[in-house]
């Protein structure tokens, strides 16, 4: 599509801040965690790194208490689509049912995320 970096939202300020200037600058920028995944071939051992960005707000707002209608009016999504996002995470993860990702991102959220 274009891009000419890539992050995660993640990141440590300082990183934003050095990516958006690498970019600026007129050259490619790859977080760390990318860079490790195109060298070893193989994706971080932190489950959570399968996640998209979407996905991991969602987990995050599973985790702290919100309903699927509420993270959609927040969000602007459908409910549906949260639904749709919910299944991914468990699959993602390899949870069996809805209490399972809530005791999950309940916990994950409560670490600090």
């Amino acid at each position: 599509a274009g891009a000419r970096g890539y992050l995660s939202k993640l990141e440590a300020p300082d990183n934003v801040v050095d990516a958006v200037r690498t970019v600026h600058a007129g050259r490619l920028y790859l977080s760390d965690e990318i860079k490790d995944r195109l060298i070893t071939g193989r994706a971080s051992d932190d489950p959570l790194a399968a996640l998209s960005d979407r996905e991991l707000q969602v987990f995050e707002m599973v985790g702290r208490g919100m309903s699927a209608s509420e993270i959609a009016e927040s969000v602007a999504l459908s409910v549906k689509t949260i639904e749709t996002y919910r299944a991914r995470i468990k699959d993602k993860l390899g949870l069996d049912n809805a209490r399972d990702l809530l005791r999950h991102a309940s916990r994950w959220t409560q670490e600090g995320a």
